[in-house]
């Protein structure tokens, strides 16, 4: 039997999102210009583009509002999207809220709220996938 071969597959169905536009805008309106300045997206199934970026950042963990309740760390970011962040770290990150804030880059004075929505141990590393709320 031969395999039937679609010319023009189906969009897949959109993906939940559990924050506003204006929450959105506010996010990724913070990231907008060094989005610009980094190399093309990296092109996958994802509804919007990753840009491979590797930047020391310090996080803290805090509360739904942002307001910091634990000591911050450094972690190293791996991929960065208008919507969302991927981070590494040697331990694991317990908070499903952080603050995050650049420390070598055009946004250094940037704090951004982020909600986990994934963890995983890849080797001796943790990866953990964040949601970009707003600025705070």
């Amino acid at each position: 039997m031969a395999a039937r071969i679609l010319r023009n597959p189906p969009e897949p169905p959109p993906r939940p999102d559990n924050r506003s536009s204006d929450e959105n805008a506010d996010a990724s309106g913070g990231l907008s210009f060094l989005l610009d300045a980094l190399e093309s997206p990296v092109i996958s199934r994802r509804r919007e583009g990753r840009y491979p970026l590797t930047t020391e950042v310090l996080v803290a963990p805090c509360d739904e509002h942002g307001v910091p309740n634990g000591d911050a760390v450094s972690m190293v970011t791996c991929d960065l999207a208008p919507s969302g962040v991927g981070l590494l770290h040697t331990e694991p990150f317990e908070s499903e809220y952080l603050v995050m804030v650049f420390k070598r880059t055009p946004l250094a004075r940037v704090r951004l709220l982020v909600r986990l929505i994934d963890r995983a141990v890849i080797g001796q590393l943790h990866r953990f996938s964040g949601v970009l709320m707003r600025k705070i």
